[in-house]
């Protein structure tokens, strides 16, 4: 880990040219404020590492709970976020999938 934990920050402040074009829109980040395990400051050093990269933006999110929430903290259902996910995979399959077969 690298500078006190922040491994993925730095894979991709150093990888963003050659990763960047294949992430763009597919990052979406949601914390707690107030993070059990001190996770909350990293996640606000790569939301601003995400936010100011160019050629290309990131076109992700972030997004945190309310006050005071803590880990584990999600800002949707356990359901929701599977419909989420599985929205996404579909969306981004070949062209030669059928996600219609596909049972979730």
């Amino acid at each position: 880990m690298r500078d006190h934990g922040y491994a993925l920050r730095d894979y991709l402040q150093t990888n963003w040219p050659r990763i960047g074009p294949g992430l763009v829109g597919k990052i979406h980040i949601a914390c707690a404020d107030m993070d059990n395990f001190y996770l909350n400051p990293a996640v606000y050093l790569l939301e601003d590492l995400l936010t100011n990269l160019k050629n290309p933006q990131y076109g992700g999110s972030f997004q945190y709970g309310r006050p005071m929430k803590g880990h584990g903290w999600q800002p949707t259902s356990n359901v929701e976020l599977l419909e989420t996910m599985a929205f996404q995979i579909a969306k981004s399959a070949p062209p030669s999938d059928n996600p219609s077969l596909w049972h979730y």
